[in-house]
């Protein structure tokens, strides 16, 4: 393998209930109403979208006007069977249509700091923010912040 595509795999895991590959690496916001994240990643000089490298190393070329469509909605997997490339029109009716809170949660079952926010593990507040609690408890025992409280996504 080539060096590209061994740094791109090491700066992703597996999750085992829905089979993405969350990014791990760096990322930068989505600009759509649904929030999330893209992940980024630095090839041949240049930097781009995470779900687009991993669709054309294995799925192949993008035709012209087409964009990748995230299946799963989750917008830090980069399973390239998870993405499908459409036209940007699809896609973006796709991203139109009510999303069940279970696909929604997929993509914020861990906290800043990699804990997983099952409901053992997760502070609801009343404010609508999800706390993890191990940080919270670092935090109590430290008296430093241990991640942010992240904006509740994750069904009660």
């Amino acid at each position: 393998m080539t060096p590209a595509i061994e740094r791109f795999q090491s700066k992703y895991i597996v999750d085992p209930q829905t089979g993405c590959w969350i990014w791990q690496g760096g990322s930068v916001p989505v600009r759509s109403k649904q929030g999330g994240r893209y992940g980024m990643f630095n090839w041949n000089g240049r930097n781009g979208y995470t779900h687009r490298w991993s669709y054309e190393l294995w799925r192949g070329r993008l035709k012209k006007g087409q964009t990748v469509d995230h299946r799963c909605r989750v917008t830090l997997c980069c399973n390239p069977f998870h993405l499908e490339a459409v036209p940007q029109r699809v896609n973006s009716q796709r991203g139109i249509l009510q999303v069940h809170p279970i696909i929604i949660a997929a993509a914020n079952r861990n906290c800043s700091k990699g804990h997983w926010l099952d409901e053992a593990n997760t502070y609801h507040h009343s404010s609508g923010y999800v706390r993890c609690r191990r940080c919270a408890a670092e935090y109590k025992r430290t008296g430093r912040p241990r991640g942010r409280p992240r904006k509740g996504l994750v069904p009660a």
